[in-house]
């Protein structure tokens, strides 16, 4: 993940990055020099043989990576030049830049098509302009739609095959008002996706919006588990099941529902929240001061892997292992029913065992919020298995099993279910 600049051009409240949330970094003008972005493609991009069949991706994100797009286009010619240094071909490499979509102009949009990248662009639907404001204060709706339909105009196939339309559900939570938001929109039709993911606050605070949160949610779920009375290619064309297995937390629950390895009676998980790989072996972000981090949203020392001039530490990705430990035996995840299945990662149990007891109750009361969205999701994707399976008959869930099949053999990640 680069970030060719760290600077925004709007100040969304929940950002990450807006200073509100402990551990991340501030809103900053920085940005990586040259020689750090090339270092870090370098360190992608080794002409490891056994590599090659994996699926890898570089994501721009920011701040606001448009606001930075000189840097943005010299890091993909980079990353272009080191793959004929190398011989490498990397036919499973995406690119794809994550924007607000104020900045799009003919020239950056032509840059994209002519380089084959991919494109996010946020937007909120009806909640947009509670949160997606400026640094004035003022919405940032009306000038985001804008330029997403005149791109879709201006270069159809490109939207329909490379833009994503990204929405963060944020309360208060209306499910029925954003769908009609995003099924009226003409141009929302034409995208190639659609991606609700939700946004967790944290503390004790927070509980009555999950609480209202979660009884929209099961909406989704409902609509989802209706439109199974369709036939597979026929669901596949809905705009009702298009919209509901757009919801991050139904797919990615309902997923982990179906294809859970199988238990074997013993008392070993073969998997425990969201353990993959060592932090920094699979995800690394670039700082604008050259530090690696394994993390996106925790920019911070505890999250630190390595730098560009060194690489990576492996010995600091185990260190963070250790962090997560200490999570796991100063909770409930040991009794926790629904630990085989639950991607709480590392990040987000930032737990020492030289925690002083008072910070400990502090990040327990923290981390709770997002075991409770975890809970909830994975028993509604139970419930949804049980409930498709029951009313339409298995043949209704096999669609998504051969949808699986169909991605383990494409190098998608699959490890969260391999024991």
């Amino acid at each position: 993940m680069l970030n060719p600049t760290e600077q925004c051009n709007i100040r969304c409240t929940y950002c990450y990055y807006g200073g509100a949330y402990p551990g991340t970094r501030p809103h900053q003008t920085a940005s990586p020099a040259a020689d750090m972005v090339k270092a870090a493609i370098d360190l992608f991009v080794t002409g490891e043989e056994r590599l090659e069949p994996a699926q890898r991706a570089v994501y721009f994100f920011g701040g606001e990576p448009l606001m930075a797009f000189d840097q943005l286009k010299q890091a993909v010619l980079t990353l272009e030049e080191r793959k004929r240094e190398v011989g490498s071909h990397l036919e499973n490499l995406i690119i794809q830049v994550n924007s607000n979509g104020m900045l799009l102009t003919p020239d950056i949009v032509d840059f994209l098509v002519e380089h084959d990248i991919y494109l996010n662009i946020s937007i909120d639907g009806p909640n947009h302009d509670r949160y997606r404001i400026d640094r004035r204060g003022r919405g940032t709706h009306d000038r985001v739609r804008e330029r997403t339909d005149w791109l879709a105009e201006y270069r159809p196939e490109y939207f329909a095959s490379r833009v994503a339309v990204i929405c963060v559900l944020s309360a208060p939570l209306d499910e029925a008002s954003l769908y009609r938001y995003f099924s009226e929109w003409p141009t929302a039709l034409r995208a190639l996706a659609w991606d609700f993911d939700l946004l967790l606050p944290g503390g004790e605070e927070s509980y009555s919006d999950f609480r209202q949160m979660f009884a929209e949610q099961r909406r989704v779920w409902d609509l989802f588990v209706a439109s199974h009375q369709l036939p597979y290619e026929t669901r596949e064309q809905s705009g009702r099941y298009r919209f509901a297995f757009s919801h991050g937390f139904l797919h990615r629950s309902f997923h982990r529902a179906l294809n859970q390895p199988a238990r074997d009676g013993g008392p070993r998980l073969g998997h425990l929240l969201g353990v993959q790989f060592v932090p920094g072996n699979e995800y690394l972000v670039l700082g604008s001061d050259g530090t690696l981090y394994s993390s996106y949203e925790y920019q911070s020392p505890d999250f630190a892997v390595g730098h560009t001039d060194r690489g990576v530490d492996p010995l600091a990705g185990v260190e963070q292992l250790g962090m997560f430990r200490d999570a796991v035996q100063a909770g409930s995840c040991r009794t926790c029913w629904a630990a085989p299945m639950c991607t709480v990662t590392v990040p987000e149990a930032p737990f020492r065992a030289s925690d002083p007891a008072g910070t400990v109750r502090e990040k327990v009361t923290a981390k709770r919020a997002r075991c409770m969205s975890e809970r909830e999701n994975l028993e509604q994707g139970l419930r949804a298995r049980a409930d498709i399976e029951d009313t339409f008959g298995a043949q209704a869930l096999s669609g998504h099993r051969e949808d699986w099949a169909r991605q383990a053999q494409g190098g998608s990640r699959v490890d969260y279910f391999n024991a």
